[in-house]
């Protein structure tokens, strides 16, 4: 995951608001911790079905 463009923008946003720089920045921290999550979440999600799968397959 490249986050490079994202990263220039919000570092243009801020020099161009700087009372904002903070509050962009924290902005942009948080979508990366929600996006984390999200992976995460999706992850353990397939891990349970394919496991549920598994088990099936071994029943038959």
């Amino acid at each position: 995951m490249n986050h490079t463009g994202t990263t220039l923008t919000i570092e243009a946003a801020a020099a161009k608001k700087p009372q904002n720089a903070a509050r962009i920045k924290f902005y942009t921290e948080q979508r990366r911790v929600d996006f984390g999550r999200y992976l995460f979440r999706t992850a353990e999600r397939i891990r349970a079905e394919r496991a549920a799968q598994n088990k099936e397959s071994k029943t038959k």
